[in-house]
């Protein structure tokens, strides 16, 4: 017997507005009763609801939070079957996503596997992480990141990245407190999603929104081929609406096409 997979209906339009109540409510609260995550329905939920669950692993483990098993996909896919996986994928990429209603990027080639895409940039002892990619090229400073655990739907893994950001608004601090929660689900042989939502602390109008990007990576017979979409949770109200959506878009696409950039100039980027 098999059950259904999160992934297609994890940004479906009514999660999209429970999703800005979320991530209003997530601004204002640090810390959550255990009873409330297992009151969530994970395959129903945004990932700016994950960050209740990554805090409450935290304040009840001071340490470092264990990884999840490295078979932790193997397991997922048992799960499934191999065609329930494929559809999936088909639907994900080719559904119109609410949250992410901006494709920014787009057939970007890329001469890895899935298996190492994963392996270099995004697993939990990498030697390149992605947090590499922040300090070395975007200036971010003091990053914390927590490692990866199961979100509670045995396919999603999420995790939160704490982290000092640039700021170049000519008022606020030099450095901007950010965070970003993060989720990876894996679809077998075809593909890769990773969602991001990140929120900015003590820049003007930052408290205003929450910025959504999504990687999309699909095997090839040759590589990956990689698509990126964002978009903008508004959770206040603001007359700088339209302001904010297109700096954020021109934003969100120069560091995608950056981080692109720094993947292919990496000294062991596979020619």
């Amino acid at each position: 017997m098999t059950t259904s997979l999160p992934g297609p209906t994890i940004h479906d339009n009514t999660t999209q507005r429970t999703d800005c109540n979320a991530s209003r409510l997530s601004l204002k609260w640090s810390s959550q009763k255990k009873s409330l995550v297992h009151n969530l329905p994970i395959e129903q939920s945004d990932i700016t609801n994950i960050k209740v669950h990554l805090d409450i692993v935290d304040s009840k483990k001071k340490e470092k939070i264990t990884a999840p098993p490295t078979n932790f996909f193997d397991d997922a896919a048992k799960n499934r079957s191999p065609s329930e996986i494929e559809q999936a994928w088909a639907k994900l990429k080719n559904k119109k996503n609410e949250t992410y209603p901006n494709t920014i990027l787009s057939d970007v080639k890329l001469n890895y596997t899935i298996n190492d895409f994963y392996r270099i940039f995004w697993s939990s002892n990498t030697a390149n992480p992605y947090e590499n990619y922040k300090r070395e090229v975007q200036g971010h400073e003091d990053i914390i990141t927590t490692s990866w655990i199961d979100s509670g739907d045995k396919f999603t893994l999420c995790r939160s990245q704490k982290y000092l950001h640039p700021n170049s608004a000519p008022v606020g601090p030099r450095m901007a407190k950010a965070v970003t929660q993060q989720t990876l689900q894996w679809y077998g042989d075809h593909g890769i999603q990773i969602c991001f939502a990140t929120t900015v602390e003590g820049t003007p109008m930052a408290d205003c929104f929450v910025l959504k990007d999504r990687i999309l990576v699909e095997a090839t017979d040759d590589g990956l081929i990689m698509r990126v979409d964002m978009g903008i949770c508004f959770v206040k109200k603001t007359i700088y609406k339209r302001i904010i959506a297109a700096a954020s878009k021109a934003g969100s696409k120069k560091t995608w096409e950056s981080f692109v950039d720094y993947i292919q100039k990496l000294p062991n980027y596979p020619k």
